[in-house]
């Protein structure tokens, strides 16, 4: 279970969303490393849970950093 402060950490990175609350808080990892490589060559990847590509947080969570950051 997430704090009351690691909950407020998920909404404010994606920027108080609708339904951001409901987010892992191993998604900000995935709006951390966007950020990180805008501009550059780099690629990566990030291992986490199943649950970020199933579910109600598949929304949530992939249509912040496509369009964003374009990724």
């Amino acid at each position: 279970m997430m704090t009351d402060a690691q909950r407020a950490q998920i909404k404010a990175l994606f920027g108080n969303m609708s339904g951001s609350g409901v987010l892992e808080y191993v998604t900000r990892w995935y709006v951390e490393v966007a950020t990180l490589i805008q501009g550059t060559s780099i690629t990566c990847a990030v291992v986490s849970t199943n649950s970020v590509s199933q579910g109600e947080q598949v929304g949530l969570l992939w249509m912040h950093p496509v369009q964003k950051y374009g990724i």
